[in-house]
């Protein structure tokens, strides 16, 4: 089935879970945060650096 009649069955307010594999769907993990820190030996080169 192409993505367009896909998604006219589903707009349709059709049953689309024929079309779907459940078995391989996958629930995002909620509450994951990135670890955008700097470590502090890089903070602490970065501030030496810029005192001179």
């Amino acid at each position: 089935m192409k993505a367009i009649e896909f998604d006219k069955k589903f707009d349709e307010g059709e049953d689309i879970s024929q079309f779907l594999d459940i078995y391989k769907a996958r629930r995002p993990i909620k509450n994951q945060k990135e670890n955008n820190e700097v470590p502090l030996a890089e903070r602490s080169r970065s501030q030496a650096s810029c005192k001179h």
